[in-house]
């Protein structure tokens, strides 16, 4: 957590956290996923942070499986519907249990939940 942080400057944690990223993503992933959590939760920009997440998963966190599985949460669990996007985490999800070989449980749970709620939609869909 920076100074900013703890006083609720969320516009100057956010360019604190940018900087961080910048300098080296693969470092500070924990930051990248933090940015993502500041920007649609305290600055209430979703569709923004939907966006960091889209860049970070095709982009400096597209091989870090502890920083896929965590911005495919934050895409499930957003409270505003305009910063979930459900098969963007689906594809960081398998993407997560790709690198991990199909070992680390909760990106297996993760993917299992996803998997499902994508075959109830299919079937709820109407026949072309």
């Amino acid at each position: 957590m920076t100074e900013a942080s703890r006083r609720q400057d969320w516009e100057l944690a956010r360019r604190d956290l940018d900087t961080l990223v910048a300098i080296d993503p693969e470092r500070w992933w924990w930051e990248v996923v933090e940015r993502v959590n500041i920007t649609a939760r305290q600055l209430k920009r979703p569709i923004e942070a939907k966006a960091l997440v889209a860049q970070a998963i095709h982009g400096v966190s597209k091989d870090n499986p502890h920083a896929l599985i965590e911005l495919a949460n934050t895409l499930l669990n957003r409270e505003d519907p305009a910063g979930r996007d459900s098969l963007l985490a689906l594809e960081a999800t398998r993407s997560a249990n790709a690198l991990t070989f199909g070992s680390d449980a909760d990106v297996a749970h993760v993917l299992k939940a996803l998997e499902a709620a994508g075959k109830r939609r299919e079937r709820r869909r109407p026949p072309d």
